[in-house]
């Protein structure tokens, strides 16, 4: 009756509509470890869509005969402060094996995460191990069977050249774990003063980003099955400006209104980013993802890429130059060729030429396929591809090995 006391207060939230039950999620530290190792699993990312508070229950669902491993918990800080109590379950492996935990989630009225979709998590401990191995490094994506795009710019003769190239896409290829255990990557760059790409990534495929600063370029790569990590892998290119080119470069305009693929790379680059530095030797296979439609083709001839040879430094001479016909029976009524390009042409110092693969087509070529004057290839019976075996082909006397191919698909 003489003094009031400090106020307490409780916050109390009001919804309207029924409470949601929460989600479970879980990732797992290393999905492979040693026998007398600690596997972790973190619960963390689990998530409420009414934002209740959550309680995070675990289970260990398996262990290898004769395992006496039981779980134990710890607590995750999040970045604003907050504690999830027991968000992480660990456990000691004490027989080699597969230990598999559950996880469920309860918010705050007791509601639990669905069991229809199962939330766990698997742990392979072993009691030997083998390291994993890279094959290689490239920044070329020749594993890919179709629309191989040519970025190989490793090559004393054919660096990256500034404001001319795609973003950098490294491959860490033939990546493989004898033990067939999940890998890790770590991917390093080390780049020239002044250059911001990005140094690092840990996935299996590294983009950088577009470089800007001439100089020397190197990437590593190493990958880990949680135990071991295989022997570091390099890969070394050097950047350019333009004029500093040392040979023939080769482009792609991506500019041919009746190729698929060409308006997609023109939409997602924009035409002022066009054209394209490629390198030799060079192959570009499409396929009827992203083909030439057959309802687009006038009687004759058709342009269906556009490309552009510039020597900076020598003179360069074009041998070898053929179309093959596709091999298709019925096939054979269409045909291809070079328009601004041919046998013997000397592109001289300085020089840019510019050149075009035209497909000659019948009258009613729509009609004529789909009247299915076309038969299967006996190889590829189920490949919708008209043109299959028609690919263009030039060789530069110069430079041995330096191979132009393109193969197009129609259908």
């Amino acid at each position: 009756g003489e003094a009031d006391s400090e106020p307490a207060r409780r916050t109390f939230v009001a919804r309207t509509g029924a409470n949601r039950a929460p989600s479970a999620a879980m990732t797992v530290d290393s999905q492979t470890i040693m026998v007398g190792s600690d596997a972790w699993f973190d619960g963390s990312g689990s998530s409420d869509p009414d934002d209740n508070r959550l309680t995070y229950h675990w289970h260990l669902l398996d262990r290898p005969d004769g395992s006496n491993a039981q779980l134990r918990f710890r607590d995750v800080t999040r970045p604003d402060g907050a504690v999830l109590s027991n968000a992480r379950a660990g456990l000691t492996a004490d027989r080699p094996g597969i230990y598999i935990v559950l996880l469920a989630v309860r918010d705050s009225h007791g509601v639990t995460s669905t069991t229809t979709s199962t939330t766990y998590g698997r742990v392979l401990a072993k009691s030997e191990n083998n390291p994993p191995v890279i094959g290689s490094i490239s920044n070329d994506n020749d594993h890919f069977t179709a629309r191989r795009r040519n970025t190989h710019f490793n090559d004393t003769d054919q660096p990256y050249v500034i404001g001319g190239s795609e973003a950098l896409t490294l491959y860490a290829q033939n990546a493989v774990d004898p033990d067939l255990d999940t890998l890790y990557y770590l991917w390093t760059l080390d780049q020239p003063v002044g250059s911001d790409l990005t140094e690092a990534g840990v996935e299996a495929t590294f983009a950088p980003g577009t470089p800007t600063v001439p100089g020397t370029y190197t990437a590593t790569a190493v990958a880990s099955d949680g135990i071991e990590t295989s022997e570091p892998q390099t890969l070394s290119f050097s950047v350019v400006e333009r004029e500093d080119y040392p040979s023939l470069m080769l482009e792609d305009y991506y500019s041919a209104e009746l190729n698929y693929w060409d308006r997609n790379m023109t939409t997602m680059h924009g035409a002022d980013a066009l054209p394209f530095q490629r390198a030799f030797p060079y192959w570009h296979h499409d396929d009827t993802s992203f083909p030439v439609f057959s309802h687009q083709l006038e009687q004759g001839d058709n342009v269906i890429k556009n490309y552009r040879l510039t020597a900076y430094q020598g003179s360069y001479t074009i041998t070898n130059l053929r179309v093959a016909t596709p091999t298709r029976d019925g096939a054979q009524v269409f045909s291809g060729g070079f328009v601004g390009l041919s046998e013997g042409m000397v592109i001289g110092q300085g020089e840019s030429v510019d050149f075009s693969l035209a497909l000659n087509a019948p009258a009613d070529a729509n009609d004529y396929i789909n009247a299915g004057n076309i038969s299967p290839d006996p190889d590829r019976p189920y490949d919708s591809n008209v043109l299959i075996g028609m690919t263009y082909t030039f060789e530069i006397a110069e430079k041995p090995g330096w191979r132009f191919e393109y193969q197009p698909a129609c259908y």
